[in-house]
């Protein structure tokens, strides 16, 4: 793992939404259509499993890539800020290399007008999970 993807800093309240049935705290599988993507950011990072997840919940409601289309687990989580890797969710998505859309920090993100998606390894601690919901659209 780079030590060199972490900044130091209190705990920050992130969600994820995950397919059913994926415990995040013992059992992380990417989705068929996720896989390589998936696989790719973890040899960049050195993980060999990870979870996305964003600051905000609003950008589930406005963004395509990750709208709520179907039956998913909803988990707010509290992590500590030394152990989130802060990447651009947009430049992600639209296939940017790795180097191209991680950021020191969440608001230089932000400041470019993209939605911060907090990359922890996994899988996490189940006393960062505050809160575990099934939810549909």
């Amino acid at each position: 793992m780079n030590p060199s993807h972490f900044r130091e800093g209190p705990a920050v309240k992130l969600f994820t939404l995950q397919t059913p049935g994926i415990d995040i705290t013992s059992n992380v599988v990417p989705t068929a259509d996720y896989r390589d993507a998936f696989y790719d950011l973890g040899l960049y990072l050195g993980w060999t499993k990870w979870i996305w997840c964003l600051r905000d919940f609003a950008a589930f409601e406005v963004n395509a890539w990750i709208q709520l289309n179907s039956r998913q687990c909803l988990w707010v989580l509290d992590i500590p800020g030394e152990r989130i890797t802060w990447a651009s969710l947009e430049g992600q998505c639209e296939g940017k290399e790795p180097a191209a859309f991680i950021f020191p920090h969440p608001y230089d993100i932000e400041a470019l007008g993209e939605n911060a998606m907090g990359l922890v390894n996994a899988p996490i601690k189940p006393d960062w999970v505050l809160f575990r919901w099934t939810v549909e659209p």
